[in-house]
């Protein structure tokens, strides 16, 4: 088969692609750009890890999104948070954290409370201990601020965990948590459980456009 592309008569400006009418006339548009990008991505189903490292943040977005899903590897432990700098942890006793938990029991009956806080701790829970039960996933919905900008108490951390304390007690947390010492960026977290590995996980980060 043949067909006549007819090319634009003028030079584009810079950033622009070609894009056709379905008649073969090509004109010059602006390139597509979401305000949304996909930075990183990985997902193990088989070994286990004892912690996620997950070092992908730069100037270049301010805000970030993370979606996970997790199993711990064994049941009634926590699930636990540090920022890292440069390929290592943020360990001082500097984390403060809070966590608002909604509950539905088996009956159908309802709970809700402030679950778990720390305090100048050496990492932020973002589960509490006695939950997350081994035999579901544990879904994670997190919004990352402003994690490299080099600002006293600027970088945060907040967002929702969902799970299971027994097979039939559903938990959702929201939580919040700070590092709240000297100025530092961060380019990345770590995520464990207290008690073994983590395991069948996957995860997506992604940059938000400011």
């Amino acid at each position: 088969q043949s067909y006549t592309l007819t090319l634009p008569t003028t030079a584009p400006a810079s950033n622009k692609m070609l894009q056709t009418d379905g008649s073969g006339n090509l004109s010059f548009v602006d390139a597509p750009s979401g305000d949304i990008v996909k930075i990183a991505s990985a997902s193990d189903y088989s070994t286990g890890v004892a912690k996620l490292n997950i070092d992908h943040f730069s100037t270049t977005y301010k805000f970030y999104k993370f979606y996970a899903t997790l199993r711990h590897e064994v049941g009634s432990t926590d699930l636990r948070f540090r920022w890292r700098t440069s390929g290592s942890e943020q360990q001082g006793s500097y984390y403060i954290y809070t966590g608002l938990r909604g509950q539905i029991n088996s009956g159908g009956t309802t709970e809700r409370e402030i679950h778990f806080s720390g305090f100048y701790t050496n990492y932020a829970k973002v589960s509490n201990t006695s939950t997350a039960s081994n035999n579901h996933d544990t879904l994670i919905d997190w919004t990352f601020y402003d994690p490299m900008k080099v600002v006293l108490n600027r970088p945060y951390v907040q967002g929702n965990t969902q799970y299971y304390r027994d097979d039939d007690i559903f938990r959702q947390n929201t939580f919040g948590a700070k590092y709240n010492t000297a100025s530092i960026s961060y380019n990345g977290f770590a995520l464990w459980a207290g008690s073994g590995n983590i395991e069948d996980y996957q995860w997506t980060l992604y940059g938000v456009k400011s």
